[in-house]
């Protein structure tokens, strides 16, 4: 194994961050390829029913902003369904892309580099403990992507001076703020989960209870990255509303949600090695070999 050429050890979190930054500027055409890859068929069925007219977003923006709410609500159903329905499709790639992304972001951040087709088939050699430990940590995305639509509603409702029954708003901002306040604490302590599952072979609980105990110490820089991927996404969101066309603000909104996510999980790595570092005397060396196994 060569020379390290990035930050090595426990680290603050304006380190992870400047860390992670850097990898990701160095590799990011790797990532992102990688990304594409594995995120590939969700891509194809989101933009395809989209731009196919089988789901109908273009539809129902049309009508939002011609505030032609007849049409809004014939369409809102069919639209809804697509909505859930891709969120939940989208959990379960970002959870395959995230397993990918930590073998050939590993690699890279300890210089003994793997090849994209070899971080690929990694992850899916792991593909079941992935899946499983998704599975038990579900509910948890779920109450993630719920907290982002509340946020967009409040902001849309304040926004275009939109109306909505009193104790409905009352009760719908309610449950953003208890989400907003209680999420990054928990989606801090299982920040880890997922490279536990690709660097220790560890699944289902056994995983997210080890994640946990890494984070031990390392808990607010697990929220602030937490904190960080919302208020970046969330920004994003508000920047492509400029983009005075549908189909590109579609398009744009996200693409840039992927970069995003990828740069995220790249921290997310850096901060494995930064809490074991920090909680643990392990051979760094072993895991940059174990990362080309």
């Amino acid at each position: 194994m060569g020379t390290m050429r990035y930050r090595i050890g426990a680290m603050h979190i304006g380190q992870i961050l400047d860390t992670a930054f850097e990898v990701f500027r160095d590799h990011h055409k790797s990532l992102l390829a990688i990304t594409v890859v594995v995120f590939g068929p969700y891509l194809i069925l989101y933009f395809g029913s989209a731009f196919s007219g089988v789901w109908p977003v273009f539809k129902i923006i049309s009508a939002y902003k011609a505030e032609a709410w007849r049409q809004y609500l014939e369409y809102s159903r069919a639209y809804g369904i697509g909505v859930a329905a891709f969120i939940l499709l989208q959990m379960v790639f970002d959870t395959f892309v995230g397993g990918a992304l930590a073998l050939a972001t590993a690699s890279l951040y300890l210089n003994n580099p793997v090849s994209v087709s070899a971080s690929i088939l990694f992850m899916l050699s792991r593909w079941w403990p992935l899946f499983k430990t998704f599975l038990i940590m579900s509910p948890l995305y779920i109450l993630s992507s719920l907290n982002l639509l509340i946020i967009k509603i409040i902001f849309d409702a304040l926004g275009r001076n939109l109306s909505y029954p009193g104790i409905l708003f009352i009760f719908i901002i309610v449950v953003g703020v208890m989400l907003t306040l209680v999420l990054p604490f928990i989606f801090g302590k299982v920040s880890l989960v997922l490279n536990v599952v690709i660097f220790e072979e560890l699944s289902g609980w056994k995983a997210i209870i080890r994640g946990m105990s890494l984070m031990k110490g390392s808990l607010v820089q697990g929220i602030i990255l937490h904190i960080s991927n919302f208020v970046f996404v969330l920004v994003a969101g508000g920047v492509v509303q400029f983009i005075p066309f549908d189909y590109l603000q579609f398009t744009f909104n996200i693409v840039i949600n992927i970069v995003i996510n990828v740069f995220f999980i790249v921290a997310s790595v850096i901060l494995y090695f930064s809490a074991r570092s920090k909680r643990e005397n392990f051979d760094i060396e072993y895991m940059a070999q174990y990362a080309t196994a």
